[in-house]
């Protein structure tokens, strides 16, 4: 962050946190209805594709409206199933599909028939990304890319700011806008918490799950990545997601002052997702991922 005036400054918008918190929802002509079957009574409907984000609950039997289905969201530890597919509702929230009459999924994980939530399209990397443990962390060096090739929804001739100026100024916004054409983000520069806000004001997607390209936006706070362990993100942090599996991501950054980084340094981490300890410590981590 810039800490000169950020750290001083900023306010944690909640209400576009909210907001940003799940995918936008789709059509309502779009959907399908279905009813929630095989729970011990409700179904918990939840903001993002994993437990423990609960925002309300639905009887056994009740009717759902699906709009689409993704298989890569989290499993559900308490029933001890491993199922990684889930459905987002007209209202944006999400439900685990084990639990709704969609037809069975397939060894892909979807329910035929049943849309594929489309979402934005990942970017491919132009930097060698390191393989880390979860939790781990590892500096590259003063630089600040170019992390992607030019692809869907962006080139490199069109960043909002140039390499030199990021690497000049060393924030982790400065990474941010050297990477992506987010021009519209510089009246907020210094007010992380409200850029998903400012991006689905200017038609960007923010997406309740990482995809390689997008800008992960972390919430003020310590916020913890094991039971043993938390990261510090002070008033807000923000990072280039570049590379995603099933259980984590890869992020880019600058200014995270752990394992050889810090301010002009860009080094690598790798975090576990869905976010393992969403009640602990501040609370979940990530406001959205803005691509």
């Amino acid at each position: 962050m810039r800490k000169a005036t950020l750290f001083a400054r900023i306010a944690v918008a909640q209400g576009v946190l909210a907001a940003a918190a799940g995918l936008a929802a789709s059509p309502a002509d779009a959907a399908t209805t279905y009813y929630v079957q095989g729970t011990n009574g409700t179904l918990a409907i939840q903001s993002q594709p994993a437990v423990n984000h609960v925002v309300g609950w639905l009887n056994n039997g009740a009717a759902v409206q699906v709009v689409c289905q993704i298989n890569n969201g989290g499993t559900d530890p308490y029933d001890g199933l491993t199922s990684r597919t889930w459905d987002e509702l007209t209202s944006g929230n999400w439900v685990y599909d084990w639990y709704i009459s969609t037809p069975p999924q397939g060894s892909d994980g979807y329910s035929p028939g049943v849309p594929h939530c489309a979402g934005p399209l990942p970017l491919t990397t132009s930097i060698a990304v390191p393989s880390l443990a979860v939790g781990g962390i590892q500096a590259h060096g003063y630089t600040a890319g170019p992390l992607y090739n030019d692809g869907p929804g962006f080139t490199n001739a069109n960043r909002a700011e140039s390499l030199a100026a990021a690497e000049n100024s060393g924030y982790c916004q400065d990474l941010a806008m050297a990477n992506t054409d987010f021009s519209w983000l510089w009246p907020d520069i210094n007010y992380v918490a409200r850029w998903p806000g400012d991006a689905l004001s200017n038609g960007r997607s923010v997406t309740s799950y990482p995809i390689v390209g997008a800008v992960v936006v972390f919430r003020p706070g310590n916020h913890y990545w094991s039971a043993t362990h938390y990261w510090n993100y002070g008033d807000g942090h923000v990072a280039m997601v570049v590379k995603v599996d099933a259980t984590s991501y890869t992020v880019a950054e600058f200014n995270f002052n752990l394992g050889g980084g810090g301010r002009y340094i860009m080094d690598f981490r790798r975090i576990p997702w869905p976010d393992p300890y969403p009640s602990w410590g501040d609370g979940a981590s990530v406001a959205g991922f803005i691509r």
